[in-house]
C-alpha cells in the first residue's frame, strides 16, 4: 500500500465522472425542493422560477427522481394553476409526503392559504381533492405569511403539516409557525392549530424529519441560514440553541446564492441521508440580471455527529456520489442526465394522464446530456431513439469519455413531418461493454430545436445480477475472506475509485487486491484488499444460522492512523465507524486483528457491506462468531546486568527486504544490538527500528 501522487490524481479525476453535477438541471430555473422517496426512487418536488421576471411569478411544479442519486430523470411540468386548480392563482414552496400508496402535495397559494392535490405518483396525474384551500386565515392563526408547508409522516402513521413564516404586529420572528395534525386522509385535519414557539429567528421554509428517534425542526432563519431545534415529539417542545446546519450557499467562500433566501429538506435514502436546496449558481453564471428570482435545485450528503446533532453541510459542485449502476436497457425518458449542455425541453399536457417530457436540443451549438456509470454488461450492439425530426440533417451521436470523445455510434434521425409524429431509430454501436464513466449523446443538425426526442434505450447483453463468489453463500458465525466479495461488477457488488487493480492478482477486475502473508491459521497464498480509499464498498451474500449477538473481529494492516471501516447489512449500519490503528509507520504489511465489539444479527439470507469510511487501510478477513483476540507479544527477556535503565522500549527487526523477523523490549538501542546478535543465526545486514523514537540503526552480523 503506498499513496503517491498518481494515485491522488486519480481519485481527482474519478470524482468529476461518478457524481452529478450541481444544480441538477441547467436548463429551468428551479426552486424550494421538496425531497421524498416514492417506488425505491429519490424523488424532488419542486416549483418553477422561469416566469418570475420583475417578481415571484410561481404556478407550476416540476419532478426529478434518481435511483442512483447522479442521474436524475426530469419528468417536466407535472402541475399548474390554474390548469388543474382553478381557485389558485398560485403555487409556491410545495410540501410533499407520502401516505396510503398516494403522494400528497401541500402547495401554497402565494401567502394566503395552501391546498393540497394528489397523485398515484410524484409524476401525476394530480387531482384536487377538496376544490378549496386546506390552510385558511382560519389556520394561518394571523401569521403574516401563511405559507411554506412542510409534510411529515410520523413511523406510527401520524402525518402532520407545518406551516408559516414572516413577521408582524401580532407575530414576529419565531413565533410564526403553525402545525396542524392531518387525519388519514391527508386532506383534513383533527383537534386545534398547534402554535411552535421557541425557535431563533424563524422566518420560513420549515420541515420536520426525524433520525434514531429524535425529531428535528429545521428552518431558513431572519438571516438567511437553515436552524435546527431536536425534540422527542414531532409537536414539540423543541429545544432550540441557535444551531446552523445550512450556511447561505457558497463555495470557497464565495456565495452562490446571491445572498439570499435558503430553502431546505431533509430525506434519508438507502441508509444515507441527503440534503436538498436551491441556490442561484446557474442564474450567476449567466449574469442574470434577476438571479435573485432565479433559482436552481442542488443536492449534497448531509451528515451527523455522534450526539445526533448536524454536522454542517458542505456545498459542492459535485454532488453525491453514484450508489449504483445505470441500466441502459430500460426505456429511459431522454431528460435523463448527470449533466446537460445547451438543451431545452418542452412538457406535453394531456388532462387525466402523465405528462410527457421532451428533449428539445440546441443542435447547432454543441448540445449534450451526459449518463455517468452506464453498466452494459456483456455489451450494447444498437441505441434506439423514439424521435421526431421536423428537418433534415438532425443525429445523435453516442460519444465515451466527453462530448468529442471515442465515437461509438451514430443515429441519424428519419424527418417525421410534425413534433406529434415519432418513429424509432435505431443504429449500431460499438465499444460499450462493462461500466463505462461517462456517456454522450451529443445533438447535431443545421438548426436548433427542430428535433424532439421522447425517450432511449440500448440492446445487447445486461450486466449478470449479483450472485456470491463461487456460487455459495458465506456461512455465519464463521469468517469471510475480504477478496471474496460477491460477483456481479462494478458499482453492484463492489464500488472501486478507479478501474485499475492495483494489486493485480486474485480477480480480474477492479478491486485493489494484494498478496499477503498468511497469519497462522492459513497456508499457502493469502489476500487481501489495499490502496482503499473513502466512499469504496465491497458486499457478500451471507446465510446467518441463528440470530443473535455475535463478536466482531476485523484483520488489518495500516501504515498510517486515517483508515476506517463501517458494516451494514441489507444497507443498515450494524456498526459505528470503526478506527483501524496504525500498525507500522508507513509500513502496510504488518497485519493485527482488531476486536470491535459485538453486532447484532437476523438469521436468514442477507447483504453485509463492508464500506470504507477512512482512507488507506488494507483488510485481511472479517470474523463474525467467537471472540479471536489478538496473541500476546512475546519478548525475549534476556537483560544486561549493567544496565539500570528501567524504562523498556519495543524493537523491532528487518532484513533488507522490508520483512519483520521480530520485535522484543530492551532498555537501549546498545541493548537492543546485543539482543538481536543473540538471536539471528545468519549472517547479513539488519535494521533495527525503535517504535517509540521511529529511529532505524543498522546492524551487520558476520558471525
Amino acid at each position: 500500500m503506498k499513496i503517491s501522487s498518481k494515485t491522488l490524481l486519480s481519485l481527482s479525476l474519478f470524482v468529476a465522472t461518478a457524481s452529478a453535477h450541481n444544480p441538477l438541471v441547467n436548463y429551468h430555473y428551479l426552486a424550494d425542493p421538496n425531497g421524498l422517496v416514492f417506488d425505491n426512487k429519490f424523488w424532488i418536488i419542486a416549483d418553477l422560477d422561469d416566469e418570475s421576471v420583475t417578481g415571484y411569478n410561481i404556478k407550476a411544479y416540476y419532478a426529478l427522481s434518481s435511483k442512483d442519486m447522479v442521474n436524475w430523470t426530469d419528468h417536466g411540468e407535472v402541475f399548474r394553476v390554474p390548469r388543474d386548480v382553478s381557485w389558485a392563482g398560485a403555487a409556491w414552496a410545495p410540501g410533499a409526503a407520502v401516505k396510503n400508496g398516494k403522494v400528497y402535495v401541500y402547495f401554497p397559494n402565494g401567502t394566503g392559504g395552501i391546498g393540497v392535490i394528489t397523485a398515484p405518483s410524484p409524476e401525476g396525474p394530480y387531482v384536487d381533492p377538496l376544490g378549496k384551500a386546506l390552510i385558511t386565515s382560519k389556520e394561518c392563526d394571523g401569521v403574516a405569511w401563511c405559507f411554506d408547508p412542510g409534510a411529515f409522516v410520523d413511523d406510527d402513521g401520524k402525518a402532520y403539516l407545518i406551516y408559516g413564516g414572516g413577521s408582524n404586529d401580532k407575530y414576529t420572528y419565531g413565533t410564526n409557525l403553525r402545525m396542524v395534525e392531518l387525519n388519514d386522509d391527508m386532506k383534513s385535519y383533527k383537534g386545534s392549530v398547534i402554535r411552535l414557539t421557541g425557535t431563533t429567528n424563524s422566518l420560513e421554509a420549515a420541515y420536520i424529519s426525524k433520525r434514531n428517534g429524535k425529531y428535528y425542526l429545521s428552518y431558513n432563519a431572519k438571516g438567511q441560514t437553515i436552524k435546527y431545534c431536536m425534540g422527542d415529539k414531532p409537536t414539540g417542545p423543541y429545544k432550540c440553541d441557535d444551531k446552523v446546519v445550512l450556511d447561505n450557499p457558497h463555495i470557497n467562500g464565495k456565495n452562490i446564492n446571491a445572498s439570499n433566501n435558503n430553502h431546505h429538506s431533509f430525506v434519508e435514502y438507502k441508509d444515507k441521508w441527503y440534503a436538498v436546496y436551491h441556490d442561484r449558481r446557474v442564474a450567476i453564471a449567466n449574469n442574470d440580471k434577476n438571479a435573485g428570482l432565479h433559482r436552481s435545485v442542488s443536492i449534497d450528503v448531509l451528515e451527523y455527529n455522534n450526539d445526533g446533532t448536524f454536522k454542517k453541510l458542505v456545498f459542492t459542485d459535485e454532488g453525491p456520489a453514484q450508489i449504483e449502476n445505470f441500466d441502459p436497457y430500460d426505456s429511459i425518458p431522454a431528460l435523463t442526465s448527470s449533466l446537460q449542455k445547451n438543451i431545452r425541453s418542452r412538457t406535453d399536457y394531456v388532462k387525466g394522464k402523465v405528462v410527457t417530457h421532451v428533449l428539445t436540443p440546441k443542435s447547432t451549438k454543441g448540445a449534450y446530456i451526459r449518463v455517468s456509470g452506464v453498466d452494459f454488461g456483456g455489451g450494447a450492439i444498437s441505441f434506439i431513439a423514439d424521435a421526431a425530426s421536423i428537418a433534415d440533417g438532425n443525429k445523435i451521436e453516442i460519444r465515451t469519455g466527453s462530448e468529442i470523445g471515442t465515437l461509438a455510434g451514430t443515429c441519424n434521425l428519419a424527418k417525421t413531418g410534425n413534433w406529434q409524429s415519432y418513429e424509432n431509430t435505431e443504429c449500431e454501436v460499438s465499444g460499450l461493454k462493462g461500466v463505462v464513466d461517462q456517456l454522450f449523446l451529443v445533438f447535431k443538425g443545421n438548426a436548433d430545436s427542430t428535433m424532439g426526442i421522447r425517450s432511449w434505450r440500448f440492446s445487447g447483453t445486461p450486466s449478470t445480477p449479483q450472485e456470491p463468489y463461487g456460487g455459495a453463500a458465506a456461512t455465519l458465525p464463521g469468517k469471510i475472506e475480504v477478496e471474496n466479495y460477491d460477483e456481479g461488477g462494478a458499482r453492484k457488488a463492489y464500488y472501486d475509485m478507479d478501474s485499475e487493480n492495483k494489486g493485480k492478482v486474485y480477480r480480474e477486475d477492479g478491486v485493489d487486491i494484494e498478496e499477503i502473508k498468511c497469519d497462522g491459521e492459513a497456508s499457502g497464498k493469502c489476500y487481501g484488499i489495499g490502496y482503499t480509499q473513502v466512499g469504496e464498498w465491497l458486499e457478500y451474500t451471507v446465510n446467518i444460522a441463528t440470530a443473535g449477538e455475535y463478536f466482531l473481529t476485523l484483520r488489518s494492516a495500516a501504515g498510517g492512523n486515517s483508515g476506517s471501516v463501517q458494516l451494514f447489512v441489507d444497507e443498515k449500519a450494524i456498526t459505528d465507524t470503526i478506527a483501524i490503528p496504525q500498525t507500522a509507520e508507513n509500513d502496510w504489511s504488518i497485519y493485527k486483528n482488531i476486536n470491535a465489539g459485538k453486532v447484532k444479527l437476523d438469521a436468514g439470507k442477507h447483504i453485509l457491506k463492508l464500506a470504507i469510511t477512512g482512507s488507506y487501510a488494507n483488510i485481511d478477513w472479517i470474523n463474525i462468531g467467537e471472540e479471536i483476540k489478538e496473541p500476546e507479544e512475546k519478548f525475549n527477556t534476556i537483560a544486561l546486568q549493567s544496565n539500570n535503565r528501567s524504562t523498556t522500549e519495543i524493537y523491532e527487526v528487518f532484513d533488507l527486504n522490508g520483512n519483520m523477523l521480530g520485535h522484543f523490549k530492551a532498555n537501549s538501542i546498545a541493548e537492543a544490538r546485543t539482543l538481536t546478535k543473540d538471536v539471528i543465526q545468519s549472517t547479513g545486514i539488519y535494521c533495527i527500528k525503535s517504535r517509540t523514537t521511529r529511529a532505524i540503526h543498522r546492524l551487520a552480523i558476520t558471525k
